[in-house]
């Protein structure tokens, strides 16, 4: 929680304190806060918090507020619209807010509905939605169906999606990074991927011009992003692949295709993926599965459902070695 930047709201959240000792209140409209230490990000993470009601969450012990009907089911805040009704799984019916602070809004309800990436564009034709956030997919099947009462608005993003290597242990109770797992430590076998995979072809294949290369965890557009030509840009070149798995002792030792490791033993990149309603998910999968291996790099993919997928990375399960994720990066791109 952004909270936790504010002095005693750790112990607060445990149970240690009745009170958040760095919590003053000057008057009705007033609070003074005192944060546990000077950090430039303390007011962006102290924002990513709501405003909660007392009424409401006074007799909730904090370790249920998370599971409880006052979150679930009648949450309640501050902003320009109140949530009228929750059908899980379906929908959420927002009213709103006469009493917001800064005017009563000008549109009475809005209804956000769960609907399936595969009925995206109908039902955005079809007028059964007014607006949606789109993937390349959708926007495509839109421009390809030429439909006169849809407009697609483009903007600069900060969303990414990574190739992510799972290097270490990782005990998630404790928090705590563990042993080195050696498989993919050698970094000129990470180099010798990424440079085999053709990022413009795949781009184009799976995202339909709605992306471009990404050189690092941040994304140019960002306000801390690096520019083109400040760090290094790994783009295809299939020699320079070969050559890298070469001198790091990956070699096609028994004639079938593929390249051992340098102990001689069967290789095999094993690459997972989350499933999902998004048609793209297999195939841009299977492509990555294609670039490595027309490098001699054996793959294996497998596609798993996103629960388990999330849970599986989150615990660095053994079986987690080679993952892809995409993510969207937030005003602050220092996780501490």
């Amino acid at each position: 929680s952004g909270a936790a930047v504010i002095k005693g709201a750790e112990e607060k959240h445990k149970g240690k304190a009745k009170t958040i000792s760095g919590l003053k209140k000057i008057d009705d409209y007033t609070v003074e806060l005192t944060f546990k230490a000077a950090k430039a990000n303390n007011l962006m993470a102290l924002w990513t918090s709501s405003v909660i009601s007392e009424k409401v969450f006074k007799d909730i012990p904090v370790k249920d507020m998370a599971k409880s009907d006052a979150v679930r089911k009648h949450p309640i805040g501050i902003g320009p619209f109140i949530v009228k009704n929750i059908v899980d799984g379906e929908s959420v019916e927002l009213v709103k807010n006469k009493d917001y602070w800064q005017g009563e809004p000008n549109i009475d309800k809005v209804n956000l509905r769960v609907v399936e990436q595969t009925a995206m564009a109908q039902a955005l034709e079809k007028g059964d939605i007014d607006m949606a956030d789109v993937t390349g997919p959708i926007a495509k099947e839109i421009k390809d169906h030429k439909a006169e009462n849809v407009k697609i608005l483009e903007s600069p993003s900060t969303s990414y999606a990574i190739i992510g290597f799972v290097l270490n242990d990782y005990d998630k109770k404790e928090m705590k990074i563990g042993k080195e797992r050696p498989k993919y430590q050698d970094k000129r076998l990470r180099k010798a991927m990424a440079y085999a995979i053709n990022r413009k072809e795949w781009i184009d294949a799976f995202f339909y011009g709605y992306a471009k290369p990404l050189y690092g965890l941040i994304p140019s557009e960002h306000w801390s992003g690096a520019k083109k030509g400040e760090v290094t840009e790994y783009d295809y070149n299939v020699e320079k692949a070969k050559k890298l798995l070469d001198e790091a002792g990956y070699k096609d030792k028994d004639g079938d295709g593929f390249r051992e490791d340098p102990n001689g033993k069967p290789f095999v990149i094993n690459l997972k993926h989350y499933s999902g309603s998004n048609p793209t998910f297999e195939p841009r999968t299977a492509a990555l599965k294609g670039y490595w291996e027309k490098v001699g790099l054996k793959t294996k993919v497998e596609m798993e459902e996103f629960g388990k997928y999330n849970n599986d990375l989150e615990n660095a399960s053994s079986d987690m070695e080679v993952y892809f994720r995409s993510w969207q990066q937030g005003s602050d791109p220092d996780p501490s």
